[in-house]
């Protein structure tokens, strides 16, 4: 099993998924879906779940980031005891951009009018993010590891021996001198019997004498091998392969790649599972901003909860008049609007208020035609309905005269 092969479809899959997440026509029916089918109470509060968890992710990301930042872009490491000035400096200047960066993935996730600058932005921003938060997670497996063996028992054991002296080899070889020295000035001061008799005593010493240096010598230097051996051995088990997660090992043995892939690719795993979440999360947020300011209610205001409805009930602003097929009525056929009628007359109301609404609104807002009460975005400064028709509908319905003279009456 290719870990390489592998990672770069998990990544794949990635994009694929963020790019089905932000298309248009998949966000504007998720919106419809909203705005037709919950209440405004609902929406608000499937709102304030989904931006409380976007701002944990919000959270996670700044810490993963951060941790890069702080270990490789300057601090040098995670303890602040151990940094002097401009360690400080650098820290401050990364844990400024990780912030910026992590908010600006926020406000991107969360916007729904994407367009190819937007996925492009989304994807040199995936990168840098996947890269950092990767090596800040094979980051924390190596140190995992390496805590996991110098906290060994077998480490502690080899570095106690190491530390502590060993005693020295037992040696006569003082004594087989002292007895030689004795002998050979016993031979010195007698007679040639004696003296023959005492010389040979004095050599018999001096050769046990010799034999216990070249013992005690061999001794000692099998004691300094047996010390250096510790010592290779003890910055051996200083970073244990195996002592990795369970996860990793099993990896490592359904893969039969390396330790370092293994790792990577264990810390690729939970950063496309997190960043997968995140950008769904911000994807979720925006639609419910989107579909709270179409039914007239303005997030960004956050003065008070919004005005609830009647569950059966719409807002004045969403409420469709009842006449919505007038635009594909016949002119010529059509019958002029009793105004003295109540409900005649609070239609006209309605399509009134449309009529100014949208003519007040701003290019690219989107609006609700006064005729049909079908939505429609804004192109033109003048534009107040979705089609030529609508706009003669409307205006043959609240100006009677115009109708009438081209009745010709």
């Amino acid at each position: 099993m290719n870990l390489l092969i592998l990672s770069l479809a998990m990544i794949i899959v990635l994009v694929l998924a963020i790019y089905a997440m932000t298309r248009g026509q998949a966000i504007e029916n998720e919106i419809q879906r909203l705005v037709t089918t919950k209440p405004l109470e609902q929406i608000y509060d499937e709102y304030r779940s989904n931006n409380f968890t976007l701002n944990l992710y919000v959270a996670g990301g700044i810490l993963l980031t951060g941790a890069f930042a702080l270990i490789f872009f300057g601090a040098g490491g995670l303890d602040p005891r151990l940094w002097d000035l401009v360690n400080w400096i650098f820290a401050v200047i990364g844990m400024t951009a990780t912030v910026a960066i992590t908010l600006g993935q926020r406000s991107l996730y969360s916007s729904v009018r994407q367009n190819m600058a937007a996925l492009l932005v989304t994807l040199l921003i995936l990168t840098f993010v996947i890269f950092s938060e990767v090596a800040t997670s094979s980051e924390r497996e190596d140190s995992l590891v390496r805590d996991r063996s110098l906290n060994s028992p077998t480490l502690s054991a080899v570095l106690g021996k190491i530390t502590n002296p060993d005693p020295l080899p037992p040696s006569r070889a003082s004594y087989y001198y002292a007895e030689a020295a004795r002998y050979q000035s016993l031979a010195d001061n007698c007679s040639d019997p004696c003296k023959r008799a005492n010389q040979a005593q004095a050599d018999k010493y001096t050769v046990q004498a010799q034999y216990e240096d070249s013992r005690f010598n061999a001794a000692l230097a099998a004691q300094r091998q047996h010390k250096t051996d510790l010592i290779d051995h003890s910055q051996n088990l200083e970073y244990v392969e195996t002592n990795h997660t369970a996860v990793v090992r099993w990896i490592k043995e359904v893969s039969a790649s390396t330790w370092a892939a293994a790792m990577m690719f264990a810390s690729l795993v939970f950063v496309i599972a997190f960043e997968s979440g995140f950008h769904f999360t911000g994807t979720r947020n925006g639609i419910y901003i989107e579909a709270l300011s179409r039914l007239g209610y303005s997030v960004k205001r956050r003065t008070k909860r919004p005005t609830l409805y009647p569950k059966q009930a719409e807002p004045p602003e969403t409420r469709i008049p009842k006449q919505v097929t007038r635009t594909n009525a016949d002119t010529e056929n059509m019958h002029d609007m009793d105004k003295t009628d109540p409900n005649r007359q609070q239609e006209l109301d309605d399509m009134a208020l449309f009529y100014q609404n949208a003519k007040s609104a701003k290019v690219g807002e989107l609006l609700t035609c006064p005729t049909c009460a079908e939505r429609f975005r804004k192109k033109t400064y003048n534009q107040c309905f979705c089609a030529s028709g609508c706009r003669d509908t409307f205006w043959n319905l609240t100006k009677p005269e115009r109708l009438q003279a081209a009745r010709g009456a």
